[in-house]
């Protein structure tokens, strides 16, 4: 096996805590703080985002050693090793939880060059991307190392990189960041080897911390861990080339993609290029128009090898499916069309300077399904001897599955993977093309989904410990999105962290994490207990987001004027109660009946305001102007509600077609519901949306179902899946931690399902068939240390750890 000099590790630990105990014995308390004994650097003078700096350090290793070193930068870093990358970083976090990654070297005898591309992009950055200040820190936990290899003790030089120009996203791709524009001509080919000239002494700033020790001071970076895995890089191959043409210009947005220009004698040159590596010469003044379909969609980090070519400019751009005009608009229809159509897309330019074999490449990752490759050539030829396509994303290994009767559900399967695939980095996100931010209700959807599909809840955890952090803001609620400079507050989203919570403590119950997590649970509660006259909660001004309608201005729910929304108090309901579980779950007693008193009392006045009896159902305003299935969601969920009106709420949902219709994001909660019901079922008739995906050449889940829809990959759409193992197959935690199932499978019309979802202590195994009658039959196996109960026709069935038979035909077994 070829030599691997370097490879990111995991610390359950900070690092220095010896370095520490020397510290506290010379200082005083109050003078003490959690240094490291390497600091932070940047490049010497003041300098405006945005920009890019190079680090290098040439050292000598006179035998040889494994050294673990911790490195992290403001805002991202590569990390490179005698010229080869070797690392990316850092994992995004907040102010008050600054990640850095750890690396094992593998260190030789001899010269070696250590460097680092670090990038401020400053009001250009992502929104999810947070900020303190420029700069750079490399560690090294061995004393011995820390004066040869530590910024801020050994010779670290630095310079900023010449050639980098921002183009900022307006509208397509908001919120990703500014692209690169990269002039080979003013580049400094080579910084990470160290060569060239321009370097000067980096400039030291504070030391390192372990971000333990508690601290206000917002001008340093509280230091954690990082907990994550690497994220996954992966060649693309057998991507397809659909489209070449003749192109005067870079700016190809309002050229359609014509037949008649297409130049098919061409494709198979710049297919053996994309897909076998095979270099393709660009005759001089010339200009091509490629498109590229990659069939699935990813996400990526784009690279492409030129020599010669001064002059030359390339644009590589990615989009999600291409455009049609119709009249003043352009919209998206059948993804798999390209003719007549429109490339409106993101991406980045380089300007070819003619050296030999220079390396192009982003500086963070696109998404998408197509990419257009525009190439235009001055007085010289231009080689490409490489575009190389690397998909990245969080490495989630897939552990369960899914089969059924019906084929529209199976060819659904991929379409969701794929989707909770994509949005899944370092950490959860709304969509990957756009915004890319961690909002509390899509991540409390894909969390759900992670634990049905892997026993890994690292990112889970991850998303729960920023979301309580975000509550540094004057406010002290939950952000609605975290990391996010906006800061922006959307009520429904708290309670939706806290049932994240809740969520948490069921399917995982790792009373350490949420030990750490429940005071900030009961602080939000507390602060949205915001009572009117009649004991309903008051909405707090702002975004009362609730779910994307049309007749929804802002996705906020109808409140009669006065901000009391009756959806808003029963998603309270279901928060105070599950905080009361998980309190008796942690042996606070006394908190969990506080908590059910005030929650017994909500969903009365809740009742007694909402509730119309002559139509049956609750009303989202208290002058009884508007009704959702939102709101009968919500108070059935609640269980708080009685047997009658919830059977009249039942038919009401069923029926009444003048309910305002949960989208594709609350639809979960729907269908929640009808995992309650007896004899319930996924309800086809909703679920036909999601099984038109495939035709439509959608490959993962959008943002709405609404003719046009700005995302085409969103994981809160992904959310039929979490569905198919919990609510078909009827998996499902019956006691805190998982330790113990309820298996109550609703196969609705399927004739059988099948699948192996994954648990703590292994996989349960279920395969359920129905006969013509309406009996059930089946196989169950749990893994060892597992029991439950299956349920079905009104009968329950003791299980054991192994394989049973079980029958609910009447039949004998």
């Amino acid at each position: 096996m070829p030599h691997m000099p370097v490879k990111k590790i995991s610390r359950d630990r900070h690092p220095f805590e010896d370095h520490e105990r020397e510290r506290s014995e010379t200082l005083l308390p109050w003078e003490y703080d959690d240094y490291w004994p390497s600091a932070w650097i940047r490049h010497p003078g003041r300098h405006e985002p945005p920009f890019v700096s190079a680090f290098a350090l040439r050292f000598e290793a006179l035998q040889g050693d494994t050294v673990v070193v911790h490195v992290s930068a403001d805002e991202r870093y590569e990390l490179y090793y005698d010229g080869e990358r070797v690392g990316r970083g850092s994992e995004r976090g907040g102010k008050s939880n600054w990640f850095y990654e750890s690396y094992e070297f593998d260190i030789r005898p001899g010269a070696h060059t250590l460097a680092a591309r670090v990038w401020s992009l400053g009001k250009l950055k992502p929104w999810a991307q947070a900020t303190i200040g420029p700069g750079f820190i490399l560690a090294p936990e061995s004393e011995r190392w820390t004066g040869v290899i530590g910024t801020g003790n050994a010779q670290w030089q630095s310079k900023r990189l010449r050639g980098y120009g921002f183009a900022e996203v307006a509208s397509k791709g908001i919120g990703t960041g500014a692209k690169l524009l990269l002039d080979g001509s003013l580049h400094d080919w080579g910084f990470e080897r160290g060569e060239g000239d321009g370097w000067m002494t980096a400039e030291p700033l504070h030391s390192g911390n372990n971000g333990y020790v508690y601290t206000s001071a917002d001008s340093k970076h509280i230091m954690q861990p990082s907990g994550l895995p690497p994220m996954l890089e992966q060649p693309i191959t057998g991507v397809d080339v659909r489209y070449v043409a003749s192109a005067d210009s870079l700016e190809t947005s309002d050229a359609a993609i014509e037949r008649s220009l297409h130049l098919p004698e061409e494709s198979g040159s710049w297919s053996a290029l994309l897909n076998a590596g095979q270099p393709l010469l660009v005759p001089p003044r010339t200009g091509r128009r490629i498109v590229i379909d990659m069939d699935n969609y990813y996400c990526l980090y784009p690279e492409l090898v030129t020599s010669g070519g001064a002059g030359s400019a390339i644009r590589l751009r990615f989009a999600e499916a291409l455009y049609r005009r119709e009249g003043n608009r352009v919209v998206k229809r059948n993804r798999n069309d390209i003719e007549d159509c429109r490339f409106v897309g993101i991406g980045d330019t380089f300007l070819p300077d003619g050296g030999d074999r220079r390396r192009w490449g982003t500086l963070w990752w696109h998404a998408g399904r197509y990419a257009e490759l525009t190439v235009i050539t001055a007085d010289e030829p231009l080689w490409i001897q490489a575009v190389v396509l690397t998909e990245t994303r969080y490495p989630l290994r897939i552990e369960s599955e899914f089969r059924c009767s019906d084929d529209r559900w199976n060819a659904f399967v991929p379409i969701a993977l794929r989707s909770q695939e994509l949005c899944m980095h370092e950490t959860y996100m709304d969509c990957p093309y756009w915004e890319q931010m961690m909002y509390v209700g899509d991540s409390r959807l894909e969390a759900l989904l992670q634990y049905v599909l892997t026993k890994d809840d690292r990112l889970t955890v991850k998303s729960l410990q920023m979301f309580e952090r975000s509550r540094r803001n004057p406010t002290g609620l939950v952000a609605c999105a975290w990391p996010d400079g906006s800061g922006k507050i959307i009520p429904s989203f708290c309670f939706w962290w806290v049932l994240m919570v809740y969520d948490y403590a069921l399917w995982r119950g790792d009373r350490s994490v949420l030990a750490g997590l429940l005071p900030g649970v009961r602080d939000v509660l507390e602060r949205l207990l915001l009572r009117s006259e009649d004991g309903l909660l008051r909405s707090p001004r702002g975004w009362n987001f609730m779910d994307w309608q049309a007749e929804w201005p802002g996705g906020i729910p109808p409140h009669g004027g006065e901000e009391i929304s009756g959806i808003y108090n029963w998603l309270a309901v279901c928060a105070l109660k599950q905080t009361a579980a998980v309190e008796r779950y942690m042996g606070e007693e006394e908190l969990a009946s506080r908590w059910e008193r005030l929650a017994a009392a909500l969903a009365e006045a809740a009742d007694r305001a909402f509730w119309n009896e002559e139509r049956g159902l609750y009303a989202d305003d208290r002058k009884m102007g508007a009704y959702s299935e939102h709101a009968q969601c919500m108070a059935l969920l609640s269980g708080s509600i009685g047997q009658e009106r919830a059977r009249r709420v039942e038919v009401g949902l069923a029926q009444d077609s003048r309910l305002t219709r949960t989208s594709i994001f609350f639809a979960h909660y729907l269908f929640e519901v009808y995992s309650l019901l007896e004899g319930g079922s996924l309800p086809m008739d909703r679920l036909g949306q999601w099984f038109e995906l495939e035709s439509r050449g959608f490959r993962t889940t959008p943002e709405v179902f609404e003719d046009e829809t700005r995302s085409d990959c969103h994981a809160w759409g992904a959310h039929p899946l979490y569905h198919f193992y919990a609510t078909v197959l009827g998996i499902r935690p019956s006691s805190m931690g998982f330790a113990e199932v309820a298996i109550t499978p609703r196969l609705g019309d399927l004739r059988e399902a099948e699948g192996e979802m994954v648990h703590p202590l292994g996989v349960i195994r279920v395969r359920f068939a129905r006969d013509d009658e309406g009996g059930l039959s089946g196989i169950v196996e749990l893994p060892e240390g597992l029991q439950g109960f299956v349920y079905a026709n009104g009968e329950q069935v003791r299980l054991r750890a192994g394989k049973m038979k079980v029958d609910f035909t009447g039949r004998k077994v």
